[in-house]
């Protein structure tokens, strides 16, 4: 690369090599504010802005839990972070298949 401006060799070298710790530091990023559960609990109040995480706990009753509807919000909150998965898995394989190689 020669005559390369610092950008150009950052764009062409530095970020392809850096992409698989990026797509896992994105996954893990994403899954810690989605599962996020303390922090939405200690400052939100109403009932009418709760994360998924804080409305699946309001679900569980003293006497009574309706599994039904527990499960069904289960599912629902694992959706996100399953399609970021997916979308970033590929930079996952490419990573491990990387540094098998070096």
């Amino acid at each position: 690369m020669d005559h390369a401006s610092e950008w150009r060799i950052y764009w062409r070298i530095m970020l392809p090599l850096s992409a698989p710790a990026l797509a896992v530091l994105a996954i893990f990023s994403v899954m810690w504010r989605w599962n996020d559960f303390l922090l939405p609990l200690i400052v939100l109040s109403k009932s009418d802005v709760f994360t998924l995480q804080l409305a699946l706990n309001s679900f569980q009753g003293e006497l009574n839990t309706q599994w039904h509807y527990l499960l069904a919000m289960t599912v629902i909150t694992l959706v996100p972070v399953t399609a970021a998965f997916a979308f970033l898995q590929r930079y996952i394989a490419a990573g491990i298949a990387s540094a098998g190689v070096k």
